[in-house]
């Protein structure tokens, strides 16, 4: 836990709900989120948001070599939030659902050996007989949280209309939501609609990022980026999550520089770009 007290200046504003999007197996990065949201102290791992509630939208296992070390640590962080008065949301995704289904391609080789092989890892996710499948059963599909203009539906890859209007009117509802992978913490639809995942697992050589919901109704971004970590500091921004595409528009891939992490997010940033927006839309 003392590597994160390095990586993270003190956050002692934390609104009424945070939000975080993909985890897949990275815990340092996972925590490092959680602290950016000022509800887990970057020094012992410990809740420290008080009644503030934190969404997690799924899609904590595969890919990275960790998954079950980060979500022993959310359901820690989750019995902890409790006792505080606060709350620590944790959604089903996709990857979830595929190892409960006994899929298990994603997940790292290493993991995977570590649990015994395949056929010991299928059995824990099982969700009738597995422990750790009947664990994940308790993760909701979607939760609703915020109040007035920011009452925000949290979803790991989005619903049907006539689910939504389940939860009241949809002019009326934001929603947020991780599952494909974006350059930034972004918005689409007029800012209604946030899109949380920003492969900051380090399997997709990522920086962790979190969504701030303010309560005066404005929609805020609190991220955390490395920039040469061995010469200069986290440098973490503040601001409402741009529209993706005009993001992407105003985006210019910088060029040279020894930091193989931050060129590799300028490539993904490109790459990203270029997946989502329409050529009219983009300069690069």
């Amino acid at each position: 836990m003392l590597a994160l007290s390095a990586l993270l200046p003190a956050y002692s504003h934390p609104s009424s709900v945070c939000a975080v999007g993909d985890l897949h197996g990275d815990l340092q990065h996972a925590l490092a989120a959680l602290a950016l949201c000022g509800a887990v102290d970057p020094e012992t791992g410990s809740w420290v948001g008080g009644a503030m509630t934190v969404v997690q939208t799924g899609d904590v296992l595969d890919r990275g070599n960790n998954s079950l070390g980060v979500l022993r640590a959310l359901w820690r962080l989750q019995a902890e939030a409790e006792a505080a008065g606060g709350e620590l949301v944790l959604l089903l995704g996709n990857h979830e659902l595929m190892n409960m289904q006994g899929k298990v391609h994603y997940v790292h080789k290493a993991e995977l050996a570590a649990e015994g092989g395949a056929g010991a890892w299928k059995r824990r996710m099982q969700p009738t007989v597995g422990d750790l499948g009947a664990a994940l059963l308790r993760h909701d599909a979607a939760a609703v949280r915020g109040g007035g203009a920011c009452r925000t539906l949290f979803v790991h890859a989005g619903v049907r209309l006539s689910v939504a209007e389940r939860f009241g009117s949809v002019e009326r509802l934001n929603e947020a939501v991780g599952h494909n992978i974006v350059p930034w913490v972004s918005s689409r639809c007029g800012g209604t609609l946030a899109l949380l995942d920003v492969g900051m697992s380090s399997a997709y050589g990522g920086l962790p990022a979190a969504c701030d919901v303010g309560e005066e109704g404005e929609a805020r971004t609190a991220a955390l980026y490395y920039h040469g970590a061995a010469t200069r500091g986290p440098v973490r921004s503040v601001s409402p999550p741009p529209e993706l595409c005009d993001a992407c528009s105003r985006f210019t891939p910088a060029g040279g520089g020894g930091d193989r992490a931050e060129a590799a997010r300028q490539e993904n940033a490109a790459h990203d770009c270029h997946e989502y927006c329409p050529p009219e839309r983009m300069e690069l």
